[in-house]
């Protein structure tokens, strides 16, 4: 698999670096020391043009690397998959948009430049095609969204990875405001005006769902307790990381409401929502390897799997119901006092009764409750409490569960 591969891209030639930070410059950051970190596939012979993927960072944006490229690798992830990628720096607090007015020195173009500058050059001078997509995390997950629907048919696929996808419901703005003032004193007025300006309304992913009809989307996010890649606090199911904590939340919470609001519009769309996890690089760098497959074929591209495959007890089950699960999203790996793994139509919980089937936000919910080892027991025909107080938890969690929909065993 190409992830395996040791990385055979071409960076752009410091000419080309000068020509496309000139233009970038001049037209549409007023002198901002902006640039892209660029890889094109390897060149053997008569080289295809390639499909685009614009990768977009969070709202820390750095100025001479990409958060993104230098914390989850991704020039190595991407390298053999046929696609040149693009990860412009200097986005800090943007938004990846085109502000009204100027802040601390930078005219934020961003929309101008990708949707109507950058295509050209790329088109003309490096071999790409007009197949593009777009992805992002935290702050670059609301932009893929934004840009995508803002644009549409202008990307084939676009994912956002523990983006904000609501903006403009009760106490949005205000937190938009305070992420970008700890995110290099910035402010969202500046972006959008006032609250009540139509630029708010005119840039929320949310409200603009209906627009990504056509446009393979997939959405992820942890939901704040504590995971694999966090240290935990004191605190139960509280990690150390008290910020990343509170912004995963907010993204599980606005990425329900998109996802909701996609599938009251009739839009398609793949939402993958962890058991568990912060906002912190791991789990990005894990979505960006699971949402290639739905990439590659939105792209045209040859679809890569997953590197995982099943075994022992939970293999039993997969094989008794493949044709339910489908293909596995991840290895096999602990959860609680059991062990679990993911597949496209559910999960897999081994526990003291053996392994079975969870599927939908019940999976979460068991992870969330500390699975196998939790007070609410194993996994046997659902979720089953023997021990005093458990009943409370298995209540709260059947109501849960039928409220959305969900038929719940025993």
């Amino acid at each position: 698999m190409f992830r395996n591969v040791m990385p055979r891209y071409e960076i752009l030639s410091a000419d080309a670096m000068a020509q496309i930070d000139a233009a970038w410059r001049r037209l549409m950051l007023d002198g901002d020391d902006s640039l892209l970190n660029t890889a094109t596939p390897a060149v053997t012979g008569q080289a295809e043009p390639n499909a685009t993927v614009v990768v977009k960072d969070g709202p820390g944006g750095p100025t001479v690397c990409t958060t993104t490229a230098s914390n989850t690798g991704a020039f190595s992830w991407f390298d053999g998959s046929g696609v040149s990628v693009v990860m412009p720096v200097g986005g800090e607090s943007s938004f990846y948009t085109d502000w009204l007015e100027p802040d601390r020195g930078k005219t934020y173009k961003w929309e101008t430049f990708l949707i109507k500058e950058l295509p050209t050059v790329l088109e003309r001078d490096w071999r790409s095609t007009d197949v593009r997509g777009i992805e992002g995390l935290s702050m670059g997950g609301t932009a893929a969204m934004t840009l995508a629907a803002r644009n549409p048919g202008f990307y084939k696929f676009a994912a956002s990875f523990s983006g904000i996808l609501q903006m403009t419901s009760l106490g949005m703005q205000p937190a938009i405001q305070f992420a970008m003032r700890d995110a290099g004193s910035y402010d969202s007025q500046k972006m959008y005006g006032l609250p009540s300006n139509p630029a708010w309304r005119e840039h929320d992913p949310y409200l603009l769902a209906e627009q990504l009809r056509g446009t393979s989307v997939y959405i992820s996010s942890g939901n704040g307790v504590v995971g694999p890649h966090d240290k935990p606090s004191d605190l139960p199911l509280l990690a150390t990381n008290y910020s990343g904590v509170g912004l995963e939340l907010l993204s599980r919470v606005t990425s329900q409401q998109f996802a909701s609001e996609l599938n009251r519009k009739g839009v398609p769309g793949q939402a993958v929502y962890r058991p568990s996890g912060t906002h912190t690089w791991p789990y990005w760098q894990f979505e960006m390897t699971q949402a290639w497959p739905q990439a590659a074929s939105a792209l045209g591209l040859s679809e890569d799997r997953p590197a995982c495959r099943t075994s022992c007890e939970i293999k039993k089950v997969y094989t008794a119901n493949k044709r339910l699960l489908g293909e596995c999203f991840t290895p096999e790996y602990s959860l609680g006092g059991g062990r679990a793994q993911d597949f496209r139509g559910g999960r897999i919980i081994t526990g003291p009764k053996g392994p079975k089937i969870v599927g939908g936000a019940i999976g979460g919910l068991f992870g969330r409750l500390g699975g196998a080892g939790a007070v609410v027991g194993a996994v046997a025909g659902g979720l089953q409490g023997a021990a005093a107080g458990e009943g409370t938890q298995r209540d709260i969690i059947k109501r849960c569960m039928q409220g959305r929909g969900y038929s719940v065993l025993n």
